[in-house]
């Protein structure tokens, strides 16, 4: 049963941990909760400061005085695909909005590409059916499993994560009901990748 108290609250990341977020919300988000999780998937950063999204789960920690944030964690990237002898990479489509990762690896390995797609999502399927390598965030490595790593950690995208909000948020109950959970699901995600 929906409640018509409820009110939307606009969560924003990257592919990845957008995916990763949503995947194991259910166990720690309600359908009677005071918020409902609206998800937007954007590697352009939204403007918080202008609430044009809510929370934001970011690669820096922003600068400007009225965005809160609190550090979640380390992001590392690494090479997969579903053995070591595969050969060439998988690249997200020039015409996209281009991710660090995506940039570091056309900087890096722009001659060994073999196939591109318009979303992250699609790079892991190719990957899967071994058309090339995908740099991916570590986390990732859980939801693939017919993915290995098969590089080192690439300490050029290592990075911060951070938990952003527009300051006045912390008296909006919903959004702080959502920062919590967002909160819980990757911290538990931190713990996973320390065992």
């Amino acid at each position: 049963m929906v409640w018509q108290t409820e009110v939307d609250v606009r969560i924003t990341a990257g592919s990845w941990t957008s995916c990763f977020v949503a995947r194991r919300l259910g166990p720690v988000w309600r359908d009677r909760s005071i918020w409902r999780p609206v998800f937007i998937e954007a590697a352009a950063k939204l403007d918080i400061a202008r609430r044009g999204t809510d929370i934001g789960i970011r690669n820096k920690r922003p600068d400007q005085h009225w965005l809160a944030a609190r550090r979640t964690g380390t992001v590392e990237y690494a090479a997969f695909a579903i053995s070591a002898e595969v050969r060439g990479f998988v690249a997200l489509s020039q015409t996209e909005v281009q991710t660090p990762s995506a940039i570091w690896l056309r900087q890096h390995h722009a001659g060994e590409i073999v196939s591109t797609a318009g979303a992250p999502r699609l790079l892991a399927d190719l990957a899967v059916a071994g058309v090339g390598k995908v740099v991916l965030p570590y986390f990732e490595e859980q939801d693939i499993e017919s993915l290995q790593q098969v590089g080192p950690v690439i300490g050029a995208l290592t990075h911060a994560e951070w938990l952003v909000r527009h300051h006045e948020a912390r008296h909006d109950a919903p959004v702080r009901a959502a920062l919590d959970v967002v909160a819980q699901v990757l911290a538990d995600r931190n713990s996973m990748m320390s065992d």
